[in-house]
């Protein structure tokens, strides 16, 4: 153990000296080497930041009551200088190479006495051989709360003092290195690692560059770099990752030493040293949580799962004149105490109380405050219950795809399925999604009412089968369910036909214009989720969620608008750039018709059965089907027929023959690849065929047929326009 004193060198007084040396005078000689102790007394050490056990500190105590510790100054010439450094050095100290990851002394306490031209630094130093693990990691981890961060190295230039116990013991002596140190990374690999992690970069794209930088020596000083004295890395590991992301929380002056909760608050609150403007602009209402019931709630100018607590994040999403959706605003409350599925902790009172917040942020145009006139949620009465509260004359439409998982669930509840096929409860369910199919496509509440009692009256006859009367009760159920939950007047109105309709007259648009499901929120929510927040999880772990709130208003948010002005501005580059050689069309808007999904449906083959359809195929069916020209029965699925139909010119007996597929399914849609059909022009004769045919497969399932197109247009646009998509 040594405690050293040194002093920054005097460039006046060296300057001074030479001056003297021209002028041919003799300089005053350097003070002798002396045993003067500091005033008041003996030197003072301050034992207790020495990493010691208790009876190691005694031990040293004792040499320094009794006396028998080394001690001397120095004065400022070279030859004393000189002298103290050779002492040093024969103890295995070189101060000025500190950073030498072979140096056996570690710096423990410094401080600086004086100032200006008389300071001087007092450094205790200790032998690595004589350290105690425990009582080490104790006193940095003491250390670092309370100054955040370890001494930094002194810049030595003179040593004044020397005072310690010079005597190593044996142990000491015969000790060598049993672990490798940590190895320092090099600042260079660090800056270039931040700048690729702002970019977006992945751990794997910043491993592959370091490797690329490393093998062609393109880091600051990497040429010079000996490995031989070396304390220093170039190579970036896959464990630096972790420090990486804090350095970048840093950057941006995260602390992830402290709560998420404290520097959320930190950021909003205008008297505190951590306040951020930018972030403060752009969240307009925080309150913050004050007792354990109390709940955390924020709204950024509903999903789950992206942060490491229990977080509800609210979004209201908007469509523009591209039919994209666009966020218009994030927000977020914590979840309750003792919540155990995060998604159900979604409040009314919170919510109403944050929509309202962004309502007064919004402001008025003419008076008049944000009115939306027509939003569409999924099957959440808390959400649905809140934006009624607030707007008043909201047209609230329910999700398709929602709707029918909420009662595809039920299915489950009621006819439960084992391994082996059960015929009765498969039968019921085919019958109860007809059921579903059609009351998606009635514009009456009456006659969905009448449907359903008529359906009921079906099922009350089964009962008299053996076979059949468990799953004829379990539909029976079924449709109690169906009439309790979901026959409301005004629930219904909100997913039938007959809402969007009302819709459209809000809007001032064609039915056809009005969003059936939520698909644009699910895929921003799978946006959000896998492409912009995952970039920023380390591992696969989930963000702080004050990292997020300040990704979401910093990077995340900003992104999104400035990629949607690009895209404006190149389209509207491409429009003037071309409008001339096209006698003054836009092009670029010309080849991109706004078209919703149910828009979309119309360019699908659809396929209806009428009178005179069938009139003008069963014939060339009946042909098809006796002559043995079909082929391949098979069911895809438990409700669709498939098989092959060969072409009317193509020669059976050639195994090349040209043949048609065909699908009829249960649920009142039909298609075949033949060009008759693809020409809109309803069922063909293939389809006929397979009509004909499913009488003599003695196929339990009852199939129905949609008379006009725009019936089969209906069922198409109920079964597949409700399907959700997630789009990256």
């Amino acid at each position: 153990m040594l405690s050293l004193r040194s002093q920054v060198k005097n460039r006046t007084q060296t300057h001074g000296r030479a001056t003297l040396a021209k002028l041919g005078l003799t300089c005053i000689p350097p003070a002798p080497q002396t045993l003067t102790l500091q005033q008041g007394g003996k030197i003072k050490v301050n034992f207790k930041m020495l990493h010691l056990i208790d009876e190691q500190l005694a031990q040293i105590q004792g040499t320094y009551d009794a006396g028998d510790e080394y001690h001397r100054t120095f004065a400022n010439d070279q030859a004393c200088q000189t002298q103290a450094f050779e002492l040093l050095l024969a103890q295995g100290l070189d101060i000025k190479a500190l950073g030498d990851l072979g140096n056996r002394w570690s710096k423990r306490w410094s401080t600086v006495n004086g100032s200006g031209r008389r300071a001087q630094t007092r450094v205790l130093m200790q032998c690595q051989c004589g350290t105690s693990t425990a009582a080490r990691k104790d006193k940095e981890d003491k250390q670092r709360q309370q100054n955040g961060r370890l001494p930094l190295e002194h810049d030595w230039s003179q040593v004044v003092r020397i005072t310690g116990i010079l005597i190593h013991n044996r142990g000491c002596q015969t000790q060598h290195m049993t672990r490798l140190p940590p190895i320092p990374l090099h600042d260079h690999v660090w800056e270039i690692a931040l700048a690729q992690l702002n970019d977006g970069a992945s751990i794997a794209g910043i491993l592959a560059r370091n490797r690329n930088l490393c093998h062609a020596k393109l880091y600051a000083g990497q040429k010079q770099h000996d490995p031989s004295t070396a304390n220093i890395r170039y190579e970036f590991l896959a464990h630096d990752s972790h420090r990486l992301y804090k350095k970048y929380a840093r950057l941006h002056g995260i602390n992830t030493s402290d709560p998420p909760e404290c520097n959320v608050d930190s950021w909003l609150d205008c008297k505190s040293t951590q306040y951020k403007p930018a972030l403060a602009a752009a969240i307009f209402y925080y309150r913050a949580r004050g007792h354990k019931d109390e709940r955390f709630r924020l709204v950024l100018d509903g999903t789950f799962g992206i942060c490491d607590r229990r977080i509800l994040l609210f979004i209201a999403l908007g469509v523009d004149e591209k039919r994209q959706g666009v966020p218009l605003a994030f927000f977020l409350s914590s979840a309750p105490s003792g919540n155990r599925a995060t998604h159900a902790g979604y409040d009314t009172g919170i919510l109403v109380e944050l929509l309202q917040q962004w309502v007064v942020s919004l402001g008025q145009r003419d008076g008049t405050g944000f009115q939306p006139k027509v939003a569409i949620t999924d099957t959440d009465t808390k959400e649905r219950g809140a934006l009624s509260i607030v707007w008043h004359g909201i047209w609230l439409l329910l999700c398709k795809f929602h709707l029918r998982q909420c009662w595809t669930n039920k299915h489950r509840t009621f006819l439960k399925s084992g391994k082996v096929f059960d015929f009765p409860k498969e039968q019921i369910k085919t019958r109860l999604r007809s059921l579903e199919a059609e009351l998606l496509i009635l514009d009456n509440f009456e006659a969905s009412l009448e449907l359903i009692s008529s359906e009921r009256g079906a099922l009350t006859t089964r009962l008299d089968e053996p076979t059949f009367v468990v799953a004829a009760r379990a539909g029976i159920r079924y449709l109690d369910y169906l009439t309790d939950t979901w026959m409301s007047h005004a629930l219904w109105q909100s997913w039938s036909a007959r809402g969007r309709q009302q819709a459209s007259v809000l809007l001032d648009t064609p039915v056809e214009g009005v969003l059936p499901t939520t698909n644009h929120l699910e895929s921003f929510n799978g946006i959000l989720k896998r492409k912009h927040i995952a970039r920023w999880q380390r591992g696969g772990k989930r963000v702080r969620f004050d990292l997020l709130i300040y990704l979401l208003t910093t990077q995340i948010l900003p992104g999104i608008f400035k990629q949607r002005d690009a895209e404006l501005d190149y389209t509207g580059w491409l429009s003037e750039r071309f409008r001339a050689q096209a006698g003054g069309a836009d092009l670029a808007r010309s080849h991109k018709p706004m078209l919703s999904p149910t828009l979309m449906a119309t360019k699908t083959p659809l396929g209806w059965w009428t009178p005179a359809l069938e009139a003008k195929h069963l014939e060339e069916a009946s042909h098809i089907a006796n002559n043995g020209r079909i082929s391949g029965f098979q069911w895809p699925d438990r409700y669709t027929i498939a098989c092959t139909v060969a072409s009317s010119t193509a020669d059976i007996r050639l195994p090349g023959h040209q043949k048609y597929v065909v699908h009829l399914n249960v649920f009142s849609w039909s298609s075949c690849t033949c060009p008759s059909f693809q020409g809109h022009n309803g069922a063909c004769k293939h389809l006929y065929v397979v009509r004909l045919l499913v009488p003599k497969l003695g196929c339990p399932l009852s199939f129905r047929y949609p008379d006009t197109e725009a019936e089969a247009r209906e069922i198409h646009t109920s079964l597949f326009a409700a399907q959700p998509s997630v789009s990256n």
